[in-house]
């Protein structure tokens, strides 16, 4: 089992009794949780609303997932801009030189355009006011 208190607005924790009394003083804890469910929370425990929190919130699980999938999405717009380099490299020679640009390189950057699009779009819901 780990024990653990409110001692000065902290969370003190120990994995018995008497290192609780002898060690911070406090002669019952505010709670007791098995050691699996404490290292499952990675020993995270935290007052939160006046009360011993142990692990992370809802919105800090929200906020990891939501970290995670940006991260992903810019890897896929980076892959995207790789991809679409020669596409647009045809498209510009092809203009420079006063030539229709070819038909498959004009459709190819407008697929990359349409994913790039719904991923910003999807970036931007998941992190609302930072663009991406």
């Amino acid at each position: 089992m780990v024990y653990l208190a409110k001692k000065g607005g902290e969370v003190v924790h120990h994995t018995s009794l008497p290192a609780l009394r002898e060690i911070d003083g406090i002669e019952e804890p505010d709670m007791a949780i098995p050691d699996a469910e404490f290292e499952a929370a990675d020993g995270l425990a935290r007052i939160i609303n006046g009360e011993i929190f142990i692990g992370k919130t809802d919105a800090e699980i929200t906020a990891e997932q939501n970290q995670k999938r940006i991260a992903e999405i810019d890897a896929e717009l980076d892959v995207i801009d790789q991809k679409s380099i020669r596409p647009e490299r045809a498209i510009s020679h092809a203009m420079a030189n006063g030539e229709t640009p070819p038909p498959a390189d004009v459709a190819k950057l407008d697929e990359f355009e349409a994913r790039a699009d719904a991923l910003r779009q999807e970036r931007t819901s998941l992190n609302p006011g930072v663009a991406g």
